[in-house]
């Protein structure tokens, strides 16, 4: 994997380089939090920032969401 071609530079491969992924450890939180979506002015607008999807995860992490 480390060989020295002819010029004398370092091969390292082609994975060598490549970015790793690693789970890391994640603190205990011990409070919740409270997030407001802002709703949008306008007369035809019905959108909110935040998907469903979105809103699920936060909730389920003993989050509350206010919309």
């Amino acid at each position: 994997m480390n060989e020295k071609g002819k010029s004398g530079k370092v091969n390292f491969g082609d994975s060598a380089l490549m970015p790793k992924e690693e789970q890391l450890e994640t603190a205990v939180r011990s409070r919740k939090i409270t997030i407001g979506i802002p709703e949008d002015n306008k007369e035809d607008e019905q959108r909110v920032a935040l998907t469903p999807e979105a809103v699920n995860i936060l909730v389920e992490s003993e989050n509350e969401v206010i919309v």
